[in-house]
C-alpha cells in the first residue's frame, strides 16, 4: 500500500502546478507592478547578462521611482533560457510573447515546487493528510496561484519564505533564519517584520541560542547584502546601491509610500478573509482546540505572521500582497484542523457532517476562485489592445509606428509584445516584412496627447482615455478606431428594465452585452448581473488610409 499512498501524494502535488499554470494561460498579461523584473528578464534573455549591453536595457531609459534587485531576474532568466531552447526545438515557442508566457510558467513552477517542498515537511511534522489538505487549500484559493506566476517582488520572495517555513517546522531554525535574512536583504525588506518576531520567539523558546541566531543571521545578512551590493551596483551603475535599504529610506523615512495612497489601519484585517477563504475558519479551529493548538506549536507558527501583519498595519500605504506570505503560514495551520476533521469523520454523525462541510468549503473555494479568475482575465486592456494590433495588421507591408502612453503600459503592454521589432532570439522566428517601432516616450508637461500634438510619423496611437468626446476628436482629425478594450470596474445586481418594457434580447440567450457594460447575465425574476467597465479603457486608432484593404 505504500506505493498507492505515494501515488496519491504525487497526484496532490501536481495540483498547485496545474492550477498556477492554468492561471498563466488564462491571464497571460501583466500589470505595471510586475514590469521591472519582467523587463529585466526580457533584457537578460535578449541581450545577455554582459554589462557591455547595459545601455540597451529598459531600466536605463525608464528606471522607475525605486531601484529593484536584479538578482531574482538573473535567476529566473538563467532557468528560462535553457527551457526556452528545448521548447523551441520542439516547436512550442515562436514569438516573443511565447517567451513571456514561458517566463511566467517558470516563476509559477518555482513557487509551486516550494509549496510542494513545504507540504512534505508538513506531512512529516503533522501527517500526510495535513500535507495534502495544505496543497488543496493553497491551490483552491484565488490570490496565491493567480499571482505565483507574476513577477511582483513579493511573489519573487515567496518561494524562499516557503522554504524558510519548511526548515522551521523541520527543526532547522539556523538555516531558516539565514535564508529569511538573505531574502529580506535582497528581495523584500518588509520581511524583517516576519524575521524579528520569529528570531525573538526562537530564542525565548530555547530552540536556538542568542549566539546561534546572531551567527546564522550574519551568514544570511552579510551574504545577501554582499550579493545585492555587487550585482545591483553594477547593473544600476551606482557606486553603492542596496535596493532594499534605499526602499526603506524612500518609503519609510521620506514617507513617499503615502504618495500611492494611505489605507485604514484595519486594512489587512478586512482583506484577510478574502485571501484565506476556507482557511480562516479552519485556522480558528486549530487555535481553539487544545490538542491541535499544542500540536501546531502556535507560539512558533502563528505569532510571527501575526507580528508581521501588525507591523505592516502601522505603515500608511497598504496592499494585500505585502502580507502574501502570511497566507501560506495560515494554510499550514488550517491544514492541521482539516486533517483532524477528516480523520474523525467516521466517529459520529456530527463528525461526518463537519467532514462533509470541509469538502463543501473546498468546493466553495473553487467557486469563488473561478469567479474572481473570470473577472481578472478581462482586466488587462493594455495587453489585449497589443494582441489585437498584431492580429489586425498581420499582413501589413508598411512599417508601423505605434505610440503608447503610460496607461496601456500599466495594464498589460510589455516589451514581450514588441513582436515586430528587434531584438530577436535565434530560438524565436523573425517576422517577415519591415520592422515596427513601439514608442513609449514619456513627454514632459505641458505636452498633452491630442490629434494636433501627434507626430507625423505615428501611424497608430493608443488613447489612454476612451471617452467618446476624445475619440471623436481623433476621428474628425483623420484617424479611425481600430479597437477598444476596457478593464473590469465592478459587479452590480440590478433591475432588468428590458423585461418590464417588453423588449426581447436579439440573440435569445441569457448572456448578453450592453453599451456601457462589459458583460451582462440575465437572471430569472427580472434581475440581471452587470459586470461594469472600468475607467481603464484604451482605444487603438490609426491614420485613415494606412495599411492594405485586407487589414481593415
Amino acid at each position: 500500500m505504500a506505493w498507492s499512498r505515494r501515488l496519491a501524494d504525487v497526484a496532490f502535488e501536481t495540483v498547485p502546478i496545474v492550477v498556477s499554470f492554468a492561471h498563466v494561460f488564462l491571464a497571460p498579461h501583466t500589470k505595471v507592478e510586475e514590469s521591472f523584473s519582467l523587463h529585466a528578464i526580457h533584457d537578460l534573455l535578449f541581450y545577455g547578462p554582459s554589462l557591455d549591453n547595459l545601455n540597451l536595457f529598459d531600466h536605463v531609459s525608464f528606471p522607475g521611482p525605486l531601484p529593484r534587485s536584479f538578482i531574482p531576474s538573473l535567476l529566473i532568466a538563467g532557468v528560462a533560457r535553457p527551457v526556452a531552447q528545448i521548447l523551441s526545438v520542439l516547436g512550442l515557442i515562436s514569438t516573443k510573447f511565447d517567451l513571456q508566457i514561458l517566463v511566467r510558467l517558470v516563476m509559477a513552477a518555482i513557487s509551486s515546487l516550494s509549496l510542494i517542498y513545504l507540504s512534505r515537511s508538513i506531512s512529516i511534522r503533522y501527517g500526510s493528510i495535513s500535507g495534502r489538505f495544505f496543497l488543496l487549500l493553497c491551490s483552491t484559493q484565488f490570490h496565491l496561484p493567480f499571482y505565483m506566476g507574476r513577477s511582483l517582488p513579493n511573489f519573487l520572495a515567496l518561494p524562499f519564505v516557503n522554504v524558510t517555513l519548511a526548515w522551521l517546522i523541520s527543526n532547522r531554525p539556523g538555516p531558516a533564519l539565514a535564508l529569511l535574512t538573505a531574502t529580506a536583504s535582497i528581495v523584500r525588506a518588509e520581511l524583517v517584520l516576519l524575521l524579528a518576531p520569529l528570531t525573538i520567539i526562537l530564542i525565548f523558546t530555547r530552540r536556538i541560542s542568542i549566539g546561534g541566531a546572531l551567527g546564522w543571521g550574519a551568514i544570511g545578512g552579510f551574504g545577501g547584502t554582499g550579493a545585492t551590493l555587487l550585482f545591483d551596483s553594477l547593473y544600476w551603475r551606482w557606486h553603492f546601491l542596496w535596493p532594499e535599504l534605499y526602499s526603506i529610506y524612500y518609503n519609510v523615512v521620506l514617507g513617499k509610500s503615502a504618495d500611492w495612497g494611505v489605507s485604514p489601519r484595519l486594512y489587512y484585517l478586512k482583506h484577510l478573509p478574502l485571501l484565506l477563504l476556507l482557511s480562516l475558519p479552519l485556522l480558528v479551529i486549530t487555535c481553539a482546540h487544545p490538542v491541535l493548538r499544542s500540536k501546531a506549536r502556535l507560539e512558533l507558527t502563528l505569532l510571527p505572521p501575526v507580528g508581521m501583519v501588525i507591523g505592516m498595519s502601522c505603515l500608511g500605504h497598504k496592499e494585500w500582497r505585502f502580507v502574501a506570505y502570511v497566507v501560506v503560514w495560515a494554510n499550514m495551520l488550517a491544514s492541521v484542523s482539516a486533517a483532524y476533521l477528516w480523520n474523525c469523520r467516521k466517529k459520529s454523525w456530527l463528525a461526518s457532517t463537519l467532514a462533509l462541510g470541509l469538502i463543501g468549503g473546498i468546493l466553495a473555494n473553487v467557486m469563488v476562485t473561478a469567479g474572481l479568475t473570470v473577472i481578472s482575465i478581462g482586466n488587462y486592456p493594455g495587453g489585449d489592445i497589443m494582441r489585437t494590433l498584431h492580429q489586425i495588421e498581420v499582413g501589413i507591408d508598411r512599417p508601423v509606428h505605434l505610440y503608447s502612453p503610460s496607461l496601456p503600459l500599466q495594464t498589460g503592454s510589455t516589451l514581450f509584445h514588441a513582436l515586430r521589432s528587434p531584438p530577436y532570439l535565434s530560438l524565436t522566428s523573425t517576422p517577415s516584412g519591415p520592422s515596427w517601432i513601439y514608442e513609449k516616450t514619456e513627454f514632459e508637461p505641458p505636452f498633452v496627447l491630442t490629434p494636433q500634438s501627434a507626430f507625423k510619423n505615428w501611424t497608430h496611437v493608443v488613447l489612454p482615455d476612451g471617452r467618446v468626446d476624445q475619440v471623436d476628436s481623433w476621428v474628425k482629425a483623420g484617424w479611425e478606431v481600430v479597437s477598444t478594450k476596457s478593464g473590469f470596474g465592478g459587479v452590480r445586481l440590478q433591475r432588468d428594465e428590458s423585461r418590464f418594457s417588453g423588449s426581447v434580447m436579439d440573440d435569445g440567450n441569457s448572456l448578453g452585452a450592453e453599451e456601457d457594460d462589459k458583460w451582462t447575465i440575465r437572471l430569472w425574476g427580472g434581475r440581471k448581473i452587470v459586470f461594469k467597465q472600468s475607467q481603464e479603457r484604451v482605444v487603438l486608432v490609426r491614420r485613415i488610409g494606412f495599411g492594405s484593404d485586407h487589414a481593415r
